[in-house]
């Protein structure tokens, strides 16, 4: 039964990376094109922006293009993809510091699939919009499928948390519990 078990859980993680990666086919041209339009526009009214705008997509590009042909990456890596991410967003929007990150050093070398965070990423236009703080319960909706995620991959004492701080804002802390911790299963962390 334990060996069924593991072969069961082996191939829902087979299929989760594969949908990840369907994902990252889907989302990150439309991305590019998407800001590739912006920075044309920002170009008419404000050159710097619109070279800031242009570097920030450049840099995402220089980290994510290398993801999409490896099967794994680390969370540190993907932090820092979704940071580029953030920075190309905000530079777009003209919406700075979207994003702080709050990393436990234990956590940063772990093994991930590549675009684990990616599903945050696809949900921070959201989160940089006016009324962002009026929705904590998408960011929490987000939040949990990110913890589902860490969990297959690196186990329950891995500890996410979306929170919002002010507007167009929010922290990401991952956190590892201790062993002797029990896992905690509040509504910000898993």
């Amino acid at each position: 039964l334990h060996a069924d078990e593991l072969q069961r859980l082996r191939s829902e993680r087979r299929l989760a990376e594969e949908r990840l990666r369907a994902l990252h086919a889907q989302v990150e041209p439309e991305f590019v094109l998407s800001t590739l339009s912006t920075v044309e526009r920002l170009y008419e009214t404000d050159p710097a922006a619109a070279d800031r705008a242009l570097d920030a997509l450049i840099q995402f590009l220089r980290l994510a293009t290398p993801l999409l042909r490896r099967r794994s990456s680390t969370i540190g890596h993907e932090c820092r993809l979704l940071e580029a991410y953030v920075r190309t967003l905000g530079a777009a929007t003209g919406v700075a510091d979207a994003m702080h990150m709050e990393l436990d050093p234990r956590v940063v070398d772990m093994p991930v699939p590549p675009g684990t965070l990616f599903a945050l990423a696809q949900q921070l236009p959201v989160v940089m919009s006016p009324d962002a703080s009026s929705d904590p319960v998408r960011l929490q909706e987000v939040a949990a499928g990110l913890r589902e995620r860490l969990r297959a991959h690196v186990g329950p004492r891995a500890r996410l948390e979306i929170v919002p701080d002010g507007p167009r804002r929010i922290t990401l802390r991952l956190t590892l519990l201790d062993e002797e911790a029990p896992a905690y299963e509040g509504s910000h962390g898993a």
